[in-house]
């Protein structure tokens, strides 16, 4: 996932299909193996219940994940594109401090000159927000696997 976060506005499509497959062999490792350990910790009576529970801390930590990031990679771009945008009238400024999309859609009003160099701030700001938004992750998926191997205790295979 480390590499992901360097991609860039001009990064080659295969560049991130590699990072994205290396990122879907982690993930598709990870996620049979803590399927696995839970469903080992409960007893086959209860299979169901362990499942859903699984499923359930799942779901709920890739929604904190998403929240957590989103709004992260949201308050570094509008702090970012701040600069870029000051010396537009008050309404525009607003608008484009928002998020990508608000910032092409005010370019795309102001014309040519103005426009272009809005758009290229905006992506380059996006994609810098971004990279830092996708560390953070790498950072605390670092700290959840030292986590992991210090306090998860060690099972014997029947």
């Amino acid at each position: 996932m480390v590499s992901l976060s360097f991609l860039r506005i001009d990064t080659p499509y295969w560049v991130i299909a590699i990072g994205l497959s290396f990122l879907g062999l982690g993930l598709s490792n990870m996620y049979a193996s803590s399927t696995d350990a839970m469903m080992g910790a409960v007893p086959a009576a209860n299979a169901g219940l362990g499942s859903a529970i699984n499923n359930r801390t799942r779901q709920a930590g890739e929604a904190m994940g998403v929240a957590v990031l989103g709004s992260l990679l949201t308050s570094i771009y509008a702090k970012k594109i701040a600069t870029a945008v000051s010396e537009l009238p008050g309404e525009l400024a607003e608008t484009a401090q928002d998020n990508l999309g608000a910032a092409a859609q005010v370019a795309a009003g102001l014309g040519c000159p103005a426009g272009d160099a809005l758009r290229t701030a905006a992506n380059a700001v996006f994609m810098d927000a971004f990279g830092i938004a996708l560390l953070t992750a790498d950072g605390s998926s670092l700290v959840g696997a030292v986590l992991l191997l210090r306090f998860m205790p060690a099972r014997d295979l029947p």
